[in-house]
């Protein structure tokens, strides 16, 4: 227990610099620190438990600090400034302890000696910070401006042994002016601008009926109807070779509403020449992106996809190229020079002008030969159209070992991430979390095996908050990475005692694997200029299982930090449960590295292997009970489609037609569920009907086209039978689709009668031309009225034929 005062500060600011005389104040933002003040004692000192967003300086003492973004830009002219409305100070029971050296998640690393007391704050009456705020980054994410601050609602007296908590404030962003500040300047609560500037760019359809849709969707190989490529919002770019069996995701794509194609290294390097092919891509990507693109997915790892490589620290670069990150950011944020000094060395904090805000969402698929594309996209697909066992999709597993396992007074990393996740959730924290401690220096679980033998039960979701390597990660270890270490690799044999991922079980059930260790998602250790040595790495190892194992992964392609690397997971998956964001993993783990600006090294080697439009799944997968056309007849024609669960219609669910390589047309379900295909249709064998809501399965099926015509010279299409089609949909309320062909022009008439051969409406009478015909009953009499529920039956007449098919109707 700590005693303590409660104090009113008033107007007490303290400044970030000093700036001019005088400031033009554009909106100044609240911010509030409503957090408990909890202390524990370790080592002779006390400690706050609250691990902030960012940490002090080495040697000081550890006062957490917090991150605002704010909707505004931040040149360097600016002077933000703290003003602090309202604080508190509580007399501690002793010294604050100093911030300690931070521990890489590797499984080579070792604990960090403990670091003294800096004398130069312990010794003197003065408070610390001397400051409360400073500024990290300002950019542009999309068509937002967005500027990231820093603020401590911490100050320390070491001598005293005070502390004043800052429990409101305001944030004011003002340009130095001659004239005195105008008054009556706007105030707004500090939201998270970041969630809130998402838009993505979807593609509109019409409701109720589906109308044509634009040319050149499902283009081969840089086929686009201009250059660059106008309204594709997705695009997938690998070699010439591998192509061909990535057309089956873009024509997925494409058939959920998405305006895909496909683009080549080849073509793209020969029409955007630059310093090398990555750079190619770079530039590529803007022209595309000023013309409607959105999502990119690299398809391939460095053999077939450029890698841009990043040095993110603030110590001059060595040489050494384990220091670089792969850093897919380079191919998202398109507004900053990422080799300013022309070194060669990309993104340097100093001499470079890397923006860490991107404008299009990326993610890698990291294969190399034509089957490792085809495993990862069969289960891309199958995990997006909805699996029917799809209640794993709710599951989650965590992986925690030593002092991730220990965080936070015992809590454990995995048990403050699974906070954040969506209470629904069933999460495992015990089969694969090291017990009884993660620094006892015998514990009794894990065993390496087990994780293998439950990947393949299924987990919509797997955490690792452990030491990692390329090749695998450690699941239990003597005391903290003391020897014997018990690992899971992604290769081997079994009888050692470790887990193997090779040896997993198929499984038809991947999930999203998400990690704070090191290096799990560098699949280019395995080549120059690195040894060589290192297998496929987790990242790898977990895409390419043709069955189970992952569907995406979000990791580092280098180090990760033991007290940091877990906030971006737990960020992640606030993100995830906070359903006013657009429902893609690329958004998430975008908006998840954006929140922690100051990790440069965390950000920049974060990387999405997956695709990042996929959406994910939330809840367990509803059915969606579809009724269409058995058949399509080439020409013009009236068909419906209708989408329920159970009884209930589904309101906006997509509709889209495809036809070859094409898209023909798309829209949306209306509030009952239906949706009408009044289009001309080409002679072709099939058209493909996809419709999907989210939350539900999408339902698609392959549907023939009965070809019952020729083409004629001049007069369309001509029917070489008479036929009365089932009318479609049947039962039906409160409307149905009849369809019919003449052979031959002349007097014709469609007539419904009830069960008793009573004639109830007459649907047509007059003289017809030769072809194809439709007609809409509305389930209403001659009178107008409509019509009880029950068995009706259509009768066609024409010359000497005549055609009756029995209807439903049902209220």
């Amino acid at each position: 227990m700590v005693c303590g005062r409660s104090a009113g500060w008033g107007l007490l600011a303290f400044f970030l610099s000093a700036g001019a005389p005088s400031f033009a104040v554009d909106r100044i933002y609240e911010i509030r620190c409503s957090d408990p003040v909890a202390l524990s004692a370790a080592g002779g000192f006390w400690r706050l438990v609250d691990d902030g967003d960012l940490a002090g300086p080495i040697g000081a003492p550890a006062l957490p600090w917090r991150i605002v973004t704010l909707p505004v830009a931040v040149p360097p002219e600016c002077a933000p400034k703290l003003v602090i409305l309202a604080a508190d100070t509580v007399l501690l029971p002793g010294t604050l302890a100093p911030r300690q050296l931070d521990m890489v998640t590797s499984d080579t690393a070792t604990p960090p000696p403990p670091v003294a007391p800096d004398t130069t704050i312990y010794n003197h009456d003065c408070w610390f910070p001397k400051q409360n705020l400073r500024a990290e980054i300002s950019g542009q994410f999309g068509d937002q401006a967005v500027a990231s601050l820093h603020w401590c609602p911490y100050r320390y007296n070491p001598v005293r042994n005070q502390l004043i908590v800052i429990r409101r404030a305001v944030l004011s962003m003002a340009a130095p002016v001659q004239s005195a500040p105008p008054s009556g300047n706007d105030t707004a609560a500090v939201t998270d601008v970041l969630a809130q500037s998402v838009v993505t760019r979807s593609q509109e359809s019409a409701v109720g009926r589906l109308t044509f849709a634009p040319k050149g969707w499902m283009a081969p190989d840089w086929v686009w109807p201009d250059d660059p490529p106008t309204g594709i919002t997705y695009v997938v770019v690998t070699n010439a070779a591998l192509a061909p069996y990535m057309r089956p995701l873009v024509e997925w794509k494409a058939r959920r509403g998405i305006r895909a194609g496909l683009a080549t290294i080849e073509a793209i390097v020969a029409r955007y020449p630059a310093v090398d092919a990555a750079a190619s891509i770079r530039e590529y990507f803007k022209a595309a992106y000023a013309s409607g693109l959105e999502w990119a997915l690299l398809a391939g790892d460095e053999t077939i996809v450029p890698i841009r490589y990043a040095y993110p620290e603030l110590d001059p670069y060595t040489g050494d190229p384990h220091q670089n990150q792969i850093c897919d950011l380079y191919f998202g944020e398109l507004d900053g020079n990422w080799d300013a000094d022309g070194d060669g060395i990309y993104g340097e904090y100093f001499d470079d002008q890397a923006q860490l805000y991107p404008e299009l969402y990326v993610g890698r698929l990291p294969f190399s030969e034509a089957a490792g594309a085809t495993a990862i996209i069969d289960k891309l697909i199958a995990y997006e159209r909805g699996p029917d066992d799809g209640d794993y999709l709710t599951r989650a597993l965590s992986v925690s070992a030593d002092q991730m396992r220990d965080w936070s007074n015992g809590q454990g990393q995995h048990a403050l991430v699974a906070a954040a996740m969506p209470s629904s959730w069933a999460n495992d924290m015990v089969a694969m979390v090291e017990s009884p401690s993660g620094s006892d220096p015998a514990p009794q679980n894990p065993d390496g095996p087990t994780f293998p033998a439950l990947l393949s039960s299924g987990f919509g979701w797997v955490n690792y908050f452990v030491h990692g390597r390329a090749d695998g990660f450690v699941v239990r270890s003597a005391g903290i990475l003391g020897s014997p270490l018990t690992y899971v690799y992604t290769h081997g044999d079994d009888g050692d005692g470790n887990g193997h991922l090779n040896l997993t079980a198929p499984s038809p059930r991947p999930g999203i694997h998400v990690s704070a260790a090191c290096d799990q998602g560098a699949f280019d250790l395995d080549a120059p200029p690195f040894n060589g040595t290192v297998g496929q790495s987790v990242a790898e190892r977990l895409l390419l299982l043709p069955q189970g194992g992952a569907v995406a992964f979000i990791g580092q392609s280098r180090w990760g930090w033991v007290s940091t690397s877990y906030k971006l997971v737990k960020k992640l998956y606030e993100y995830v449960g906070n359903d006013s964001i657009p429902n893609h993993i690329g958004v998430y783990q975008t908006l998840a590295k954006l929140a922690f600006p100051s990790y440069r090294d965390l950000v920049y080697g974060n990387n999405l292997y997956g695709d990042p439009e996929m959406p994910v799944w939330k809840t367990t997968p509803m059915p969606l009970e579809v009724s269409a056309p058995p058949t399509f007849t080439p020409g013009p024609g009236i068909w419906a489609v209708e989408a329920h669960e159970g009884a209930s219609p589904v309101s906006g669910a997509l509709v889209t037609l495809a036809i070859a390589d094409s898209v023909w047309a798309i829209g949306q379900t209306d509030a009952d569920g239906r949706a009408v295909i009044d289009l001309p249709l080409p002679v072709v064998p099939q058209v493909i009907l996809t419709i999907g809501k989210s939350g539900h399965r999408i339902w698609t099926d392959t549907l023939p086209v009965s070809i019952i015509a020729d083409v004629g010279d001049d007069h369309g299409l001509v029917p070489n039978t008479f036929n009365l089609a089932p009318n479609y949909p049947n039962p039906f309320n409160p409307s149905t689709i009849l369809r019919f062909s003449l052979v031959e022009a002349g007097p014709t008439t469609l007539s419904v009668y009830d069960v008793l051969g009573r004639r109830v409406r007459r649907l047509l009478e007059g003289t017809l031309a030769t072809g194809i015909h439709t007609c809409e009953f509305a389930g209403t009499g001659d009178d107008g009225h409509p019509l009880a529920s029950g068995i009706y039956f259509a009768r066609l007449e024409a010359g000497r034929h005549a055609k009756i098919q029995k209807m439903v109707l049902l209220r």
